[in-house]
């Protein structure tokens, strides 16, 4: 409530999430689930998805509505509608600038401080362990899409070299430098309220140049930023999340998967 109480009202104790008002009449929320709810709509899990989706429809419109009110995100939006400006565009070259600015800045950078930010309370402080594993896959899913389009840029280049002289890699560089200041002031409004004690914003601020300046030479264009590399080695085991292939340990992880059709073994079925 503290922090977003727009969107989350006061309540009185722990019983009032446990047992709502309404929660047996004809109405409430069991008796929807139960009609709606079947075997035959629960084996897969994905209902699980459309419901909450559903639930939380209202609430998400109000977040956005205001979210847009926040002048730090509405310049995020600005610079990435600038990005996706010729996405449409029947010009190649200017399609091509298209998915060199989103493969750059949108995919491999633009929402990385957040990632950082919320693995970071699951590494140091083992908080939100749940949201965390989300943000893995979302963040390793990202990096992908990115390193495709660094590859369809370099095909585009030795296919039309001419479309990259001096004065176009200048001109990616300051898109480059006004993206680090539009995702700087998200930054600072994130932290507006203060630092954390185990990720402060000078070393989020150090990560996100350290990306903007690996996505620029990834395709032949100088780096634009100087980089404090102490500050970002301390979250260097961020890019051995996202980049490094996980071994579970049987004895200590406990699955998260879902089983559509789980039975009981006994000791006949094994020997």
């Amino acid at each position: 409530h503290s922090k977003i109480p727009f969107l989350f009202e006061r309540i009185a104790d722990y019983t009032e999430l446990l047992m709502p008002d309404d929660l047996l009449s004809n109405s409430s929320i069991l008796v929807k689930m139960r009609d709606v709810m079947t075997k035959d709509n629960c084996q897969d899990v994905e209902v699980i998805g459309w419901l909450y989706q559903f639930y939380i429809s209202e609430k998400k419109d109000q977040v956005f509505k205001e979210l847009k009110k926040k002048p730090a995100i509405m310049k995020r939006v600005r610079y990435l509608e600038t990005a996706l400006k010729n996405s449409k565009s029947d010009d190649n070259r200017e399609y091509a600038e298209s998915i060199l600015l989103f493969s750059l800045f949108i995919e491999h950078v633009s929402l990385f401080s957040q990632f950082l930010i919320i693995m970071a309370f699951n590494k140091h402080k083992n908080m939100l362990k749940g949201i965390s594993n989300v943000v893995e896959a979302t963040s390793k899913e990202e990096q992908i899409h990115g390193d495709f389009g660094i590859d369809l840029i370099k095909i585009l280049q030795k296919e039309n070299p001419d479309w990259f002289t001096k004065n176009y890699h200048e001109s990616i560089q300051q898109m480059c430098k006004d993206a680090f200041e539009a995702e700087s002031e998200v930054v600072d409004w994130i932290f507006e309220n203060g630092e954390l004690d185990f990720l402060p914003k000078v070393v989020v601020n150090e990560f996100l140049k350290n990306r903007f300046n690996n996505s620029l030479e990834s395709i032949g264009i100088e780096k634009v930023f100087d980089v404090d590399q102490d500050l970002v080695s301390e979250t260097e085991w961020f890019d051995d999340e996202i980049i490094g292939t996980k071994h579970g340990d049987f004895f200590v992880k406990r699955s998260i998967n879902y089983s559509k059709k789980t039975q009981s073994i006994t000791a006949d079925d094994l020997f």
